[in-house]
């Protein structure tokens, strides 16, 4: 599931989320490194390790990366 924030700056963070199939109190909050995007996420075990303890995983694209808004990557310090 896809859906957006906006930033103190007022640029729009594209987000996903992958839930469990059961509801859950469990999250993971995946940052992509530097150069990278919230894609990542999918790319490394971490979507199936979230999975198989029934957590629900988030992960967003920083401003200037992946599909978010933004001229320049801010390393979170925007965000």
């Amino acid at each position: 599931e896809d859906f957006e924030v906006v930033s103190s700056r007022g640029e729009a963070l594209r987000c996903s989320r992958w839930r469990p199939s059961k509801p859950t109190d469990r999250h993971v909050l995946y940052l992509h490194s530097n150069s990278s995007c919230r894609l990542a996420a999918v790319r490394s075990p971490l979507l199936a390790t979230a999975a198989s303890v029934g957590a629900t995983l988030v992960a967003f694209d920083f401003a200037g990366c992946g599909v978010s808004d933004g001229d320049h990557v801010t390393l979170g310090l925007d965000e």
